[in-house]
């Protein structure tokens, strides 16, 4: 295992420990989420 891969891994656990609690959307829900971060950030 390369060291760029070991990051990889690392940053993928972390970022799962991180979601892990968070609500699951049905796909209509993210996507309409989606659309929202796209607003925001345009705007912002």
């Amino acid at each position: 295992m390369t060291s760029e891969e070991i990051l990889e891994n690392f940053g993928l656990a972390k970022l799962m420990q991180e979601v892990e609690d968070d609500v699951l959307l049905s796909g209509d829900d993210a996507y309409l989420y989606y659309q929202l971060l796209k607003l925001q950030n345009v705007e912002g």
